[in-house]
């Protein structure tokens, strides 16, 4: 689901303490001042966020830097109660006439405006980057940045260790300059970096991870107004990877909430392979469907047989450790099922593997939308241009007999077949 909500106020997220070893060495330390600092809106005019079901507002405890527009003095300054405005208590800066504020704090670097990279979660929190421009120490801060308003449900990934939103094509992070706009009479961020670190926005769900409901929860990453194509890697509790590859831009408004939901069709998880642990590639054909290792038990690559295992050697356990099982007789059967004209998830087609000559196997390929990027290559066993035999983990010793023609894949139980397998492959999935 995608849809863009214009806020009408600013979400804010508390960051912990920051120690800027750029501050002016020379802020006064002989007095402490005070500010007042308000969200963009008012308390009148802000609502109630279906998305969220909390208010915008600070956080005691939350730091904004100040800069006076003069001289070099400056300091952090730290809220001191929650609310919609709150009061910030700093160095004394009172002899200038014209305070800049950013929020967080650690926008200001060494004299350079950054939009942050990382990010901590915080439940019903949104992160969002504010600037304020006073004479006085009144200060009214305004949004700088849309937000990413991501859903991950517990169907698709269990728990969220981190969140990792690249932007090959645009930058979303890093230096950027302000400029107020004569139309709006707001402030506007346009990026300046040239590093490949600038297109990476990271939001840190801690330790231990945030474990997701099953109607979806929702984090919050800012963004910068403009236009992104956006990939997205989610990275659980045991470190499994799920990926969402952007396959088109969008736009996203400064102070406005962009609404997505997350579908991973690729990944990643550790492997334990002959005693050293492996990033191994799975793909998922279908929504909430089993994630597919890319190659058999004992291969190296996608081409590669693999080894031929019984069934009481290796299906009632862990191929490659605990990010791994053997798939389930209805998962393999989904596979199966491709065979038919009639599947409406999945086609299978009897191939010789694109750039070699004398690897042969079946296709599977997602004839559903958001998983057309993905495909699952079955190789035939060695020694023979079609057949090959899959163990499932059921108990019974249900097998799938791969052979060209109609079957592309069908089920059998011992006994049932003139020829019953002692040894077969194994296509691991991930727990």
């Amino acid at each position: 689901m995608k849809k863009c909500i214009l806020l009408a106020a600013a979400a804010i997220v508390a960051l912990s303490s920051c120690s800027k070893s750029d501050i002016d060495d020379n802020m006064s330390s002989q007095g402490v001042m005070e500010f007042t600092a308000t969200i963009e809106g008012t308390p009148e005019t802000r609502t109630v966020y279906d998305i969220s079901s909390s208010y915008a507002k600070w956080v005691a405890g939350d730091q904004i830097f100040i800069k006076g527009y003069k001289t070099d003095k400056s300091g952090i300054y730290t809220a001191n109660a929650t609310g919609a405005t709150t009061t910030f208590t700093g160095p004394e800066i009172k002899d200038e006439n014209t305070y800049r504020a950013y929020y967080p704090a650690t926008m200001y670097d060494d004299g350079i405006v950054k939009l942050p990279a990382y990010y901590d979660y915080e439940k019903g929190r949104f992160n969002m980057p504010m600037y304020a421009a006073s004479s006085t120490t009144q200060l009214q801060f305004q949004n700088l940045t849309a937000v990413l308003a991501l859903t991950i449900k517990s169907s698709e990934v269990a728990t969220v260790q981190s969140i990792k939103v690249t932007s090959a094509e645009s930058k979303i992070s890093g230096p950027c300059s302000l400029s107020l706009s004569g139309t709006d009479y707001k402030y506007h961020v346009t990026m300046t970096g040239t590093s490949d670190d600038d297109n990476v926005v990271i939001l840190n769900c801690g330790d231990p991870a945030v474990t997701t409901i099953a109607d979806g929860t929702v984090f919050y990453i800012p963004l910068p107004e403009g236009s992104h194509k956006l990939d997205i890697t989610v990275t659980d509790g045991n470190g499994v990877t799920y990926e969402m590859a952007g396959k088109n831009a969008h736009t996203f408004v400064r102070s406005s909430f962009y609404t997505l939901t997350f579908k991973s069709a690729t990944g990643t998880a550790k492997a334990n392979i002959n005693g050293t642990m492996k990033d191994v590639q799975w793909v998922r054909l279908w929504p909430e469907g089993p994630k597919f290792a890319v190659m058999n038990y004992g291969a190296n690559t996608v081409t590669d047989h693999g080894d031929y295992n019984t069934w009481d050697s290796l299906c009632n356990g862990q191929p490659w450790g605990s990010n791994w099982r053997t798939p389930t007789k209805d998962e393999m059967e989904a596979l199966s099922a491709a065979a038919s004209s009639t599947d409406t998830k999945l086609s299978c087609t009897y191939i010789t593997y694109p750039g070699t000559t004398d690897v042969y196997g079946y296709l599977y390929e997602s004839k559903l939308s958001d998983y057309t990027d993905v495909s699952l290559f079955l190789p035939v066993q060695v020694g023979d241009k079609y057949n090959a035999f899959y163990w499932s983990s059921s108990t019974e010793r249900y097998y799938m007999d791969l052979y060209k023609g109609p079957n592309c894949g069908k089920w059998y139980t011992p006994g049932n077949e003139d020829y019953d397998p002692i040894y077969a492959h194994v296509r691991p999935v991930v727990n």
